[in-house]
Order: structure tokens, then C-alpha cells, then sequence
């Protein structure tokens, strides 16, 4: 676990340069070796889950604001999993919607790139069914200079929500990471400036622990330095007589990315198979004209 802070640190270390602008530079040269890892394939690791309740009469749900591309919906109405289609033509979907239909079973879902929403059905009766949405990850430029290290925070066994004392949560931490015990646990929602929801549930239970929150490289464990390795790579090719540096870290780049895609091959994922565009029966069509097959 490396956090942004760190990592740029790390940089003016090694290059032994402490000066304002080739701190900046670091930073944004990690950020460059960052998205050019995430960029190269599909990775499992920088997928995530999203948990809805149903609302009565309500068909539309907000994307996660870091949700690059949806892959799949499982609901769940408290005794049977069900796994609706997706719909990727807008024009099935509204001829779908022209009747309303409503049931807690859904069969079809639709994402609204452009309200950044996902809509499902048949419409939601009751606040009975849990929606999950399972989606790859969006990455933001790290640009945090330091933690947050105010106050203290607690979380119940079980739980994914944290509660500060003293400090100040503020909507711009989604995305960061709450550090616990050498663990990081990434922020998923804002409730309140004393109140923020946390991705995975805590096996022991936080009580007064110091409040730690950083931005950190989205990388499993044992491969947060491949963005700086990438960062030392480029910083030393651009000099002439640090060329056998450059090299050196470039091999140790290409190494560790090659064994990240050997880690990230070996995955199990929960995602949703690939499927063909879906051509729903349309419930206002005349029902002597529909042909089944």
C-alpha cells in the first residue's frame, strides 16, 4: 500500500532533486505511468460494486460518480437472485417504456450515459429489492499533497460506515482511501462532514483510531511502484548522461507490468458474461402479430 504522497516523495529522493518543480514534475510523470497501466488492458483489480435499494415507482439510480463503463446488474429481493439484460439501444428502450410495467423481478436494464444513470425493468413496487451494479473504475488524477490526519474515526464491526470526531469528511474524499491498521479501505460515499461509507465491511471493529486518509495508487498490493518506476524512467532518459538509469527502470517497469498481468489473469471475476444486443418483446405490439422462437 503506497499513497500519492509517498510515492512523489519517493521521486524527489531518487532523483535527488527536491525543488518545487521537479516535485511537480514527479507527479504528474506518476500520474502519466498510472493511467498508462490502467490503460492497458481490462483489469480486474480496478473493477467495483455498488449496492442500491429499490424506491417504489422509481426506475432511474445515479452511476457511481467514478464508474467508467457498467458491466452488469445482479437484484436481489430477499430470496432469489435475478440477472437482467442489458438494452444498449435507446430507442428499444423507450419503445419498451411506452407502457408502464411494474414488478419487483426486472428483466432489462439501460444505461443513461448521459444522465449518468441506470434504469431498470419492469419499475420497482417496493423498497424490497437490492440492486448490485458492477462496473469498471474511472481514474482521476492523483493531486493530493498530504493526508488527512485530523480527529479520530470509528467503525462498528461489520460495517462499512465511519464516524469522525473532531475532523471535518468532505465530498471531495470519495475516491481516497481511509488507512486502517496497513489496510486501505476506499471511500464510496459521503454523508456528512462526520459521516463517510467505506467499500468493504471492517473484520474488527474501529474505535478511536487515528484518522488517516490519502489518495493512493489504485495498484494491488506489491505493485504500487510501477507508476514511479515509470516516472524515474522518463525523468532519466531525458538525461544524457543518465541513460543506464533510464534503462534500469524501464526493465523494472516492464518486468512489473508483465507480473501484474500474470496476477491479474489468474483473477476470478464476478462480472457478468459478454452477451449479444438484447431485442426485448415490445409490450404494446399487438399480441397476434408476435412471433416466438
Amino acid at each position: 500500500m503506497k499513497t500519492f504522497t509517498t510515492a512523489a516523495s519517493d521521486f524527489t529522493t531518487i532523483s535527488n532533486d527536491a525543488a518545487a518543480a521537479n516535485a511537480t514534475l514527479g507527479k504528474s510523470l506518476i500520474n502519466i505511468g498510472t493511467r498508462k497501466i490502467l490503460a492497458m488492458r481490462d483489469w480486474l483489480f480496478f473493477r467495483g460494486q455498488r449496492a442500491y435499494t429499490s424506491i417504489a415507482s422509481t426506475q432511474a439510480y445515479a452511476l457511481p460518480d467514478n464508474c467508467w463503463r457498467v458491466y452488469g446488474i445482479k437484484s436481489y429481493d430477499g430470496s432469489l437472485y435475478y440477472y437482467p439484460k442489458e438494452i444498449r439501444d435507446r430507442k428499444i428502450w423507450v419503445n419498451l417504456n411506452r407502457t408502464t410495467v411494474s414488478s419487483n423481478i426486472p428483466q432489462y436494464f439501460f444505461v443513461d450515459e448521459i444522465a449518468k444513470k441506470f434504469e431498470v425493468w419492469p419499475i420497482p413496487t417496493s423498497t424490497a429489492v437490492t440492486y448490485y451494479l458492477y462496473f469498471g473504475k474511472k481514474f482521476v488524477d492523483m493531486t493530493s499533497s498530504n493526508d488527512y490526519t485530523t480527529g479520530t474515526v470509528s467503525i462498528p464491526l461489520a460495517s462499512t460506515t465511519a464516524t469522525g470526531v473532531t475532523g471535518v469528511f468532505t465530498a471531495a474524499m470519495v475516491g481516497r482511501y481511509l488507512l486502517l491498521n496497513d489496510f486501505r479501505n476506499e471511500i464510496v460515499g459521503y454523508t456528512s462532514g462526520t459521516v463517510i461509507t467505506v467499500a468493504n465491511q471492517v473484520a474488527v471493529a474501529v474505535s478511536g483510531a487515528s484518522t488517516d486518509i490519502a489518495e493512493c495508487i489504485p495498484l494491488p498490493d506489491g505493485f504500487e511502484d510501477l507508476p514511479l518506476w515509470f516516472a524515474l524512467w522518463q525523468y532519466y532518459l531525458k538525461r544524457e548522461k543518465a541513460r543506464d538509469s533510464a534503462k534500469a527502470y524501464k526493465e523494472m517497469f516492464d518486468v512489473g507490468v508483465a507480473d501484474l498481468i500474470g496476477r491479474d489473469s489468474k483473477s476470478v471475476s464476478s462480472v457478468f458474461e459478454s452477451q449479444a444486443d438484447m431485442q426485448p418483446i415490445n409490450p404494446n405490439q399487438d399480441p397476434y402479430s408476435l412471433e416466438l422462437s
